[in-house]
C-alpha cells in the first residue's frame, strides 16, 4: 500500500501539485495519507480535499502530530480516519486578511463566513453531529487531543503513536498552540498568498461534497481537476453562489450587534483597569492612558512606576547638584482645595470639564 505524507504548512511545503503527483503514482490502488500539519491556506486544502475525495482507491487518513486548521479538513475526504494517541486536532472558522472600507470588509467577512459554513458542513457530515454544534465548536476554536478526537467523531479509531515525544497532553497542547501561532504569523505576513487563495477557495467550492459519516460510500473517479476563476464560478454555478451568499449573510446582523456590545464592554473594562492604577499626582497620566483606546491596566501600572522612578531619580540628581530636592509625586501633599476634587464629583463632569481640571493641574482624590 502506498503511503503519502503531508507534512508541513498547507500551500507551502504541502502543495496540491505534490499531492496530485503522489496520487497519480498510486495508480488507483489503496493509499494511506499521513497528515502532520499545523494548517495553512484554505484554498489549497480544498483542492487537496477534492483530489482525495475523487481518488478511485480506498483512502485511509492517519492523523499524526498535528492536524490543525486547514489540515483538519483534508482527512474528512478519506474513507477512513485513524488518529495517533498523542495527536492534536483543531478546528476553527476560515480566516483571512483584506484592506478597504466597511463595504469591502463586510463583503470579505461574508465570503469567509460562507467558506466556514462549507467546512462546517463537512465536519458535521463526517461526525454525524448537528450543524449547530459544529458551528459552536468552530466559533470557539476547539482543540482535541488523542482519544478525544475519536470520541468527538472526527476519527474511526485511535492507534498508538509512532513517537511518544508529546505523550503528555498538557505539553502537547502547549506546543501545538505555539506552532499554530507561528503559522498564523507566517500567513499574516504573506497577504498576497491570502488574497489569491481566497479566489482559489471560491472556485473549488463548486466541487465540495463529502461522503463522510461512518461507512465509506463509492466515489466516481474523475480524470480532470476543477479549474475556474471567480467569473466562471458565478456563471456556471449560480445556485452555489446563491447558497454561499445565503450562508454568509444568515444571522450576520445579530453577530454584528453582539460584536459591538462585546467591544463596548471590553473597552469599559479596559478603562476601569487603567484608572485602578492611579496614585496621587499621576491622575493626568492615567486619564491620558485611559483615553488612548489601547493601554491595558498592566501597561498603565508599568507607566506609573516608570514616571515615579523618573521623578525620584530627578530628586536625587537635584539634591546632589545642590538644588532644592523635588518631592516624588507619590509623596506630595494634595494641592490647594480649589484644585482638588473627589473622584465621584469629577466623574459627573463632561469630558471637556474633566480634561480642563487635569490640564489646570487639578488632583482627583477618592
Amino acid at each position: 500500500m502506498k503511503r503519502i505524507t503531508l507534512s508541513g504548512d498547507i500551500g507551502w511545503e504541502v502543495t496540491p501539485q505534490g499531492v496530485r503527483e503522489e496520487l497519480a503514482a498510486a495508480n488507483g490502488g489503496d493509499v494511506e495519507v499521513l497528515i502532520s500539519s499545523r494548517g495553512g491556506l484554505v484554498g489549497a486544502a480544498l483542492e487537496i480535499f477534492n483530489m482525495i475525495r475523487n481518488y478511485p482507491g480506498h483512502v485511509t487518513a492517519i492523523l499524526s502530530g498535528y492536524a490543525m486548521s486547514a489540515a483538519s479538513y483534508i482527512p474528512m475526504a478519506a474513507d477512513k480516519i485513524v488518529v495517533e494517541d498523542n495527536a492534536v486536532m483543531m478546528i476553527h472558522n476560515a480566516q483571512g486578511l483584506t484592506w478597504g472600507d466597511h463595504n469591502e470588509m463586510l463583503k470579505y467577512g461574508n465570503i469567509l463566513k460562507g467558506l466556514s459554513g462549507l467546512l462546517a458542513g463537512a465536519y458535521a457530515r463526517f461526525t454525524g453531529k448537528d450543524r449547530s454544534e459544529i458551528d459552536a465548536m468552530m466559533d470557539a476554536e476547539t482543540w482535541l487531543f488523542g482519544e478525544a478526537i475519536t470520541a468527538a467523531g472526527f476519527a474511526h479509531e485511535t492507534i498508538p503513536a509512532t513517537s511518544q515525544d508529546d505523550a503528555d497532553q498538557t505539553s502537547a497542547m502547549a506546543r501545538a498552540r505555539l506552532a499554530f501561532a507561528e503559522v498564523t504569523n507566517k500567513l499574516a505576513a504573506d497577504k498576497t498568498a491570502f488574497q489569491s487563495d481566497l479566489t482559489l477557495a471560491a472556485a473549488f467550492a463548486a466541487g465540495i461534497t463529502n461522503h463522510g459519516g461512518g461507512a465509506p460510500q463509492p466515489r466516481t473517479p474523475t480524470t480532470t481537476e476543477n479549474s475556474m476563476d471567480l467569473k466562471t464560478l458565478k456563471e456556471k454555478h449560480q445556485d452555489l453562489v446563491a447558497a454561499l451568499i445565503a450562508e454568509a449573510t444568515a444571522g450576520f446582523k445579530d453577530q454584528l450587534i453582539t460584536a459591538r456590545q462585546e467591544g463596548a464592554k471590553a473597552e469599559q473594562q479596559r478603562i476601569a483597569d487603567v484608572r485602578a492604577q492611579v496614585i496621587p499626582g499621576h491622575e493626568q497620566l492615567i486619564e491620558t492612558l485611559a483615553a488612548d483606546g489601547k493601554t491595558t491596566g498592566a501597561e498603565a501600572a508599568m507607566a506609573i512606576v516608570a514616571a515615579e522612578k523618573a521623578l525620584r531619580a530627578k530628586a536625587v540628581a537635584d539634591s546632589q547638584a545642590g538644588n532644592p530636592a523635588a518631592v516624588p509625586v507619590g509623596e506630595q501633599q494634595p494641592a490647594a482645595a480649589g484644585k482638588t476634587m473627589k473622584r465621584a464629583d469629577w466623574q459627573k463632569l463632561d469630558a471637556t470639564a474633566q480634561k480642563k481640571h487635569i490640564d489646570d493641574g487639578g488632583l482627583i482624590v477618592d
